[in-house]
């Protein structure tokens, strides 16, 4: 009995394994589709035991560098391993880590904050690893500027012109991609619960002391305005929940009214910000009425 018992287990772990692996790749090739492997093995892997987890995630990375060594090998195709090894131990691993530690903390975050909190801290080690990884990087823009001249015909110049904004942006542009891949992952996970889904009011102080000192100071620096654009996409996302409610009460269709939200916020992003960012004082208020009444 104890034996069929492990032989399930294992056979457990190595389906999740390749399944788990297949997700990762599909993510590499279709970036768009990243969120499917932090929800298949969180919805998958909440009730399984520690060293279940344990094996899962020595068997998939082990997996990945194994096809990425046979690819190069025994295929003769240049693999970077930053790309194929990097994404799995600075985005879809901590997801899943931080995931975890906030669903059994004692203190309450509400999700908006999660996200932003999970979102941060992964795009703050992807742009670190960045700047180090100078080998890899210079590799995977090699083979951008070979496609695109190849392909679009486009001047070395105007492209050198991308990649510099590229550059200056580039916190803002990791954060805006992982903030959707942990957006996606917790509204797939808790999509019952989107409606009451909540923002700190905090996360203002992150748009408006940039802007401050931009605005009336000569610090002109690029993370300050990066930091700037950060906050406001969050704070944009929140509007659009914001508006997915109001649409809701109309249409009883959660897709059709999740669509229409996402296409007005797209739109008037400006108006998003501000919406969401009005709203997230809410509570306030209602915490004031409560002392005034006695708590009642």
């Amino acid at each position: 009995m104890i034996k069929a018992t492990e032989n399930n287990a294992l056979s457990k772990i190595f389906v999740k394994s390749g399944v788990s692996v297949l997700l990762y790749i599909l993510a590499l090739v279709m970036p768009i589709t990243a969120f499917f492997l932090p929800t298949y093995k969180i919805r998958n892997m909440l009730m399984m035991k520690k060293w279940e987890w344990l094996a899962i995630n020595i068997v998939v990375p082990a997996s990945i560098l194994i096809m990425a060594v046979i690819l190069e090998y025994g295929l003769g195709i240049q693999v970077s391993y930053v790309k194929v090894m990097g994404g799995y131990f600075l985005v879809f691993l901590p997801i899943e880590i931080l995931y975890y530690l906030f669903m059994k903390s004692k203190k309450t975050v509400p999700v908006f904050d999660r996200i932003i909190i999970t979102a941060t801290i992964i795009s703050i080690f992807i742009f670190m690893y960045v700047q180090y990884a100078s080998n890899d990087i210079a590799f995977i823009k090699q083979r951008l500027e070979e496609f695109y001249l190849a392909e679009y015909n486009i001047s070395s110049d105007a492209l050198n012109s991308v990649f510099q904004m590229m550059k200056n942006n580039a916190l803002y542009i990791i954060y805006s991609y992982v903030g959707i891949v942990v957006y996606l992952t917790y509204y797939s996970l808790r999509r019952k619960e989107y409606g009451e889904w909540k923002i700190s009011y905090q996360w203002l102080l992150f748009y408006i002391i940039p802007f401050l000192l931009i605005r009336f100071t000569d610090m002109k620096n690029i993370y300050l305005t990066n930091i700037m654009e950060m906050a406001k996409i969050s704070f944009v996302v929140y509007g659009i929940k914001i508006l997915y409610n109001l649409i809701r009460m109309k249409i009883k269709i959660d897709t059709v009214a999740q669509i229409l939200a996402v296409i007005i916020g797209v739109d008037f992003p400006n108006i998003m910000f501000i919406v969401g960012g009005l709203h997230c004082f809410e509570f306030i208020k209602v915490k004031v009425i409560k002392i005034n009444n006695g708590g009642k």
